[in-house]
């Protein structure tokens, strides 16, 4: 495609006609096509809500062949583009990958990971081929596109709290709770990276496309504060600055300095100002790196850089594979009930815990292989060539400083943007001979179809696992088990396939099929022998075997999980309730007493009135441990606490203030959580002031998703919000449907919920019949 068919880095003027019109029709068309696509990937396809890392997706596999057909349709027109060292740096690290992948700690997660990187590897060479040279100008354009349509999204979001706001706090322009965006560490990189062709397309483009450039510019500077990122912030810092000292003229440089040197002899004073300004910019600096190693529990970076390091001396050379820093969390905190991460929000860090020296080494190789195509553009001396250089500092600078304080390669879309950025430091190859230029084609081609191949087949040997997870969701567990044994028998070696068998097994021995709990204990055996680090595998293990009768098994795989997870109640109890059946009350009671210090709120429970040994441990922990007043209670409601908003809801609707405290539950919508499990409270809490102001079926409707929420055990809690915590953060897969057995005793439903769902379904009398029919509690007359 020739360049005058595209938005140029240069203006070009001349109206085009006849064959140049058509040519550039079609250009245009192409450009909304791929930034369609590529809108599409950056808003919801590679957004982490909806597409965890998984080896391929629906998604990429649409995104390879619309390219790979782009791409072949160019290749009848133009040459390849000349990729230098690249492909050898390339073909290292997948070969690096291989041995690590193969040597991991879970080889299922670090192959999937590994052919992620073949995929992205794929994508950027048809990317180079696509955007060499001059032909650089339509891809930004395609990017700008798609960024502007991404930004749109986001305003969305930040507009629709703001409106939420004003609803509240009508005239009340500048809110007094803080907010902050979704997503914003990666919302944070992908607008640092998007800045950098916008600045430099506003210094170089003519007229009226500046004035659209500069609301770009505007938008991506407001919405990056908006997600108070320190990391986004010193990125988009660096890749600017990159980008401003790559534009700089060699020549008038020189002879600028000397002027300003000039200058400033004369008024010394200036260089006092200068130096003042210097430090204060580095003192920033430092101020914002300090804070990533202060505070590690609340915003800072040593509680994950920390395990990265330690794992990084317990496995120096090759590291514990691609994927797999999740192991390394679990191994040094309690996760649940602290959050869990499965990357070490550092590019370095995790890269020396996951691939070791090997890793560090190839990936500093490749990056060298860049540098070297980076150069040469400098020397080139057109204007495109320094376009293309410019552009490739600032994108990487991006990177490489955002990536000190996040894992930025985690982040699939904001990757696909740098290599968008990318793809136009390499030039045209019109220096090689003609059969050489075939021969890279036809190895780029083969290297792309394998790519789709691979990803094809990810497709269908993960169809099963999300059919069953479906299924499961309606409650039809013999369904949920067929689909599951498919996925077990497609990848023997995945333990998400092997656990979320063995719990839809689960359900099925609950239900009183005898044979399924054997299947059920003989698949999560499998599932914690291919991943023994995910204490919830030894939670379930000892639920069912103590199911089955077998105590003795039920202890041991018990006291594995509470030495893995020493800070979860749920454990504690599980373990002393075996104790205690197997008559080993002086244990038992020492498990029971830790439950209630880990979860006070729990000890209202029924299961503690059940033997004489709960009620003298129970006795005991409370005269040694009085209640404790709510600690939000006494916290300004306007704080953006949403706990605290919640205690003053509650505080209203005690005085009989119903229109008070549908404004502070409002409210606490718009904060910050600092329990989970207090949403739910929340939404019960609503639930009775949407009864009482005269809404009997949205309070019902609440109500069925509560109790729905209260019945489902997870490792946060029943409804607290945390989900399957192994699908997405330790197995690495979109979608699964629970965590934990039914017959692990549960004892997180600190209030009487089926007395408030005998309330619920005491306002059914209010609804007509009609209504009531589609209502779950209405329907069903249930009394829980």
């Amino acid at each position: 495609m020739n360049s005058t068919t595209a938005l140029p880095l240069r203006a070009e003027t001349g109206p085009a006609t006849g064959p140049a019109a058509r040519a550039a029709l079609l250009n245009w068309s192409l450009e909304l096509i791929l930034g369609v696509v590529l809108a599409y990937l950056l808003v919801i396809g590679l957004s982490p809500n909806v597409l965890w890392p998984t080896a391929f997706s629906a998604i990429t596999l649409g995104l390879m062949a619309i390219l790979i057909g782009v791409w072949a349709w160019d290749r009848t027109r133009t040459q390849p583009a000349r990729l230098g060292w690249f492909p050898g740096a390339a073909g290292v690290w997948l070969g690096a990958g291989v041995v690590v992948a193969n040597a991991s700690l879970e080889p299922a997660r670090s192959w999937n990971a590994w052919g992620q990187t073949l995929a992205l590897l794929a994508v950027f060479v048809l990317l180079a081929d696509l955007t060499a040279g001059s032909r650089h100008g339509r891809a930004l354009n395609v990017l700008l596109w798609a960024g502007a349509l991404a930004m749109l999204w986001t305003w969305w979001q930040a507009g629709t709290w703001y409106a939420s706001w004003l609803g509240l706090n009508p005239q009340q322009w500048l809110p007094t709770v803080p907010y902050r965006l979704p997503n914003p560490n990666q919302i944070a990189l992908q607008l640092a990276l998007l800045l950098v062709p916008a600045a430099l397309q506003f210094w170089r483009s003519p007229g009226a496309r500046r004035w659209w450039l500069a609301v770009f510019i505007v938008s991506a500077g407001a919405l990056l504060f908006l997600t108070s990122s320190r990391g986004g912030w010193m990125g988009a810092a660096a890749g600017l600055v990159a980008l401003a000292l790559a534009l700089v003229d060699r020549t008038g440089a020189q002879r600028r300095s000397l002027q300003l040197r000039e200058h400033l002899r004369a008024r010394p004073w200036l260089i006092a100002v200068a130096v003042t300004l210097v430090g204060l910019a580095l003192a920033l600096v430092g101020f914002v790196l300090w804070k990533q190693l202060d505070q590690p529990t609340r915003g800072g970076r040593l509680e994950y850089w920390l395990p990265a390091w330690q794992t990084f001396l317990a496995h120096p050379v090759l590291g514990q594979g691609q994927a797999t820093f999740a192991i390394s969390f679990l191994q040094t905190h309690t996760a649940p009930p602290g959050v869990l991460y499965n990357h070490a929000h550092s590019l370095y860090f995790n890269t020396l815990a996951e691939t070791g020296l090997v890793g560090l080494i190839v990936g500093g190789g490749l990056l060298l292989a860049f540098a070297n195509e980076l150069w040469r553009r400098r020397s080139v001396g057109t204007p495109e060539s320094r376009a293309a250089f410019a552009l490739g500092c600032g994108a990487v600078a991006v990177f490489l400083v955002h990536g000190t304080v996040d894992n930025v390669a985690f982040d699939k879309g904001n990757v696909l943007i740098l290599l968008v950025l990318l793809a136009g430091v390499f030039e045209v190859d019109s220096t090689r001979r003609a059969s050489f230029a075939t021969g890279r084609v036809l190895l780029t081609a083969v290297v792309a179809t394998v790519t789709v191949g691979l990803g094809a087949y990810s497709l269908w040997r993960d169809e099963p696992l999300h059919a069953g997870t479906a299924v499961a969701a309606t409650g039809e567990w013999a369904g949920a088990v067929a689909q599951f044994q498919i996925a077990v028998a497609r990848e023997p070696g995945s333990p998400a396939a092997w656990q979320q068998l063995a719990l839809a097994q689960a359900r099925l021995a609950e239900a009183g099929d005898a044979p399924a709990l054997t299947d059920a204990i003989a698949a999560l055996n499998r599932a914690n022998t291919l991943d023994p680090y995910w204490p919830a595998n030894a939670l379930n293990l000892g639920a069912l075997y103590r199911s089955a009768g077998d105590l003795a098994s039920a202890r041991l795989w018990l006291e594995r999980a509470v030495a893995a997870a020493p800070r979860v109640a749920l454990y504690h109890v599980n373990l002393g309730r075996v104790l205690e059946e197997s008559g080993d009350d002086a244990a038992a009671g020492v498990a029971y007493e830790q439950a209630l210090t880990l979860a006070p709120e729990q000890a209202a429970a029924p299961f503690w009135d059940e033997t004489p040994l709960r009620r003298s441990v129970r006795a005991a922990w409370q005269s040694a441990h009085p209640p404790e007043p709510d600690p939000y209670a006494a916290l300004d409601p306007n704080s953006g606490l949403s706990d605290a908003a919640l205690a003053a809801a509650e505080r209203a609707l005690a005085a009989g203030d119903p229109a008070e405290a549908e404004y502070w539950l409002a409210l606490a919508d718009l904060g910050y959580w600092a329990q989970s499990s207090a949403r739910l409270r929340w939404a019960w809490r609503l639930a009775e002031v949407r009864a009482v102001r005269g809404d009997p079926v949205g309070a019902i409707t609440l109500a069925s998703r509560l109790q729905e929420l209260t019945r489902e055990p997870s490792s946060f809690g029943p409804g607290t919000g945390g989900g399957s915590v192994y699908g997405t953060y330790v197995a690495v897969r979109p979608t699964l449907q629970a965590e934990l057995v039914p017959q692990v005793l549960d004892l997180a439903p600190t209030v009487d919920w089926p007395a408030r769902f005998a309330i619920a379904t005491g306002w059914c009398a209010q609804v007509e019949a009609t209504e009531r029919a589609g209502l779950p509690l209405c329907a069903s007359g249930e009394r829980p």
